[in-house]
């Protein structure tokens, strides 16, 4: 029982239960919108309205997080909680409503409301949970919502998000992500970094980033949109996100262990929207097109949210950290569109469709060689670096000696036999190396080393290197 505890009462594992809660109730009432949608409106309609329009002020509800993290806005549990509310009474007319206009203009509102919750939860894990585990958070977070869906989906006969019941079931999980937001917005609470020590992003970093992330999106939602008159097939949906799990957690670990093999999975996966194009018009199942949308739907949400989380890492700018679903958002929201002008027109569209991955995979390419690989030719020597890193943090001759030992992966005892001092001596040193460096952990004070010795290796996933995870389990 002990571990257990142990196990539930880590800060990351809370952010990622949170991150459950929050996502399994904004996406169960989205769904429970677009069925609405389905038995009023004409298929093409739905489309426009839930993917084109819904995803479009989704991205704007989350942008507006972004504008409020920029200007130095705080986040409180009190304003989480109002937010909550307001989506889930909207959220039900939304859902529910026999009328027309009405279910339209809550459900966009609903909408916009989404994307805001989506930046509360976007925020918290990227300044509060260390880099390598930000891909597991993040993935097991939205893993467990789509599992949890599933499982209050069975006394429903497996469509919970087509009754009425489910309101009172989003309302359970609002009340209980809203009655742990208070502690984790808390404990995740840190006062702004001082001016010196952030960076600008330029435009030019900041349109690389954005726009490939944008183009994965959309030419993801090239061959990935189906019409959402399959969901009123008698489809198990809730069964097929099981396979959106599968993805997200398979990304998480992967983002992890390698940001780098996280980026490469994400652009090979699009060649999976080219064999959906193709199997179009063929007596291809819908359960299996749109298992195979979420399997791989996984992998494209977990890297284009920890890109951004690097980004606001790196920078030093909170109000980065959401910006990837902004960006991603547009991009669903815009192969969507393409889908719905160029129904009925398949050669027309592969030929888009394989014109839109070229400049994905140009940009991406660029992308690559920004973030994560490092400059080829750097004049400087190891030690000129060590030196210019032990200044700069104003490191004593003690500490110095420690970080030659950190950088060669010693642990604790280690350090102590090198330097002939006793462990907790040891411990001491580290944890003031560490508050010099700003860096919470052992392996964040290696990434940071390594991007002063590599300035071209702009992201450092911290994490990444498996050699790494023996150190980074030392305390302080």
């Amino acid at each position: 029982m002990k571990r257990i505890g142990d196990f539930f009462g880590d800060f990351s594992v809370r952010v990622s239960l949170w991150i459950t809660l929050c996502f399994s109730v904004v996406s169960s009432l989205y769904l429970a919108w677009v069925f609405r949608l389905s038995g009023l409106m004409r298929p093409g309609a739905v489309d426009a309205l839930s993917m084109v329009a819904g995803y479009s002020l989704q991205a704007v509800g989350t942008g507006i997080v972004c504008l409020a993290l920029r200007r130095g806005t705080g986040w409180t549990a009190s304003l989480f909680r109002w937010t909550l509310g307001c989506f889930l009474l909207t959220a039900s007319v939304a859902a529910f409503s026999d009328e027309t206009v009405l279910c339209l203009v809550a459900g966009m509102m609903m909408n916009l409301l989404c994307g805001v919750i989506a930046g509360f939860y976007l925020d918290l894990p990227a300044r509060t949970v260390p880099g390598q585990r930000q891909g597991k958070v993040f993935g097991f977070g939205y893993a467990l919502s789509a599992v949890l869906v599933w499982l209050l989906s069975i006394p429903f006969g497996g469509a919970l998000t087509r009754g009425r019941p489910l309101i009172w079931v989003a309302a359970a999980m609002a009340v209980l992500a809203g009655w742990m937001a208070r502690p984790l917005l808390a404990e995740g609470k840190t006062g702004e970094e001082p001016e010196e020590q952030q960076s600008t992003l330029s435009l030019k970093e900041g349109a690389l980033a954005a726009g490939a992330v944008f183009l994965l999106s959309l030419v993801k939602n090239l061959g990935f949109s189906f019409p959402t008159e399959n969901l009123l097939a008698g489809m198990p949906l809730e069964l097929s996100r099981l396979f959106y799990a599968a993805g997200l957690i398979l990304a998480g670990f992967l983002c992890d262990r390698s940001r780098k093999s996280g980026a490469v999975c994400s652009v090979a996966a699009l060649a999976l929207p080219f064999l959906m194009l193709t199997l179009s018009g063929q007596p291809v199942s819908a359960f299996a097109c749109w298992s195979l949308d979420y399997l791989f739907y996984g992998v494209f949400s977990v890297f284009r949210v920890v890109l951004f989380w690097d980004l606001a890492g790196e920078k030093k700018q909170r109000w980065l950290a959401p910006a990837g679903l902004v960006a991603g958002r547009l991009g669903d929201a815009a192969g969507t569109g393409i889908c719905l002008l160029l129904r009925g027109m398949p050669v027309l569209l592969v030929s888009v469709a394989m014109g839109l991955f070229m400049g994905t995979v140009f940009l991406f390419f660029r992308l690559y060689r920004w973030a994560y690989e490092p400059s080829a030719a750097h004049p400087r020597t190891e030690q000129e670096v060590f030196e210019e890193f032990a200044i700069h943090h104003d490191l004593s001759l003690r500490e110095r000696d420690v970080l030659r030992l950190l950088l060669k992966e010693k642990t604790n005892a280690e350090i102590a036999q090198a330097l002939f001092v006793t462990e907790s001596t040891a411990k001491y040193h580290v944890h003031n190396l560490l508050q010099k460096s700003g860096c919470r952990n052992r392996v964040e004070l290696l990434s940071a080393y390594r991007r002063q010795l590599y300035p071209g290796l702009r992201l450092v996933s911290e994490g990444a290197e498996a050699g790494r995870e023996r150190v980074s389990r030392q305390p302080g």
